[in-house]
């Protein structure tokens, strides 16, 4: 199990699988199930693990900031 799995649901009952949560990024899509799940993954998971991640399921760093700007805001854990 990975640090982005681990991470992503450990406080969830509901869980993503980090294949899942790379089709979403890829295809910019934030589904209101996983909102939070989404928040962890850029606020909690470190840097080193979302590098792995981004090569692991070949997530360009312009996909990944281009769902980082659409990404739940304000509306989680504030």
């Amino acid at each position: 199990m990975s640090i982005v799995y681990s991470t992503v649901n450990a406080s969830f009952k509901d869980t993503i699988t980090e294949d899942a949560l790379a089709g979403l990024i890829k295809e910019g899509l934030l589904p209101d199930e996983f909102r939070e799940h989404i928040y962890v993954f850029f606020t909690e998971v470190p840097i080193s693990a979302i590098y792995e991640f981004m090569e692991r399921y070949r997530v360009s760093r312009e996909e990944l900031r281009r769902y980082y700007k659409q990404k739940p805001r304000g509306d989680v854990d504030d």
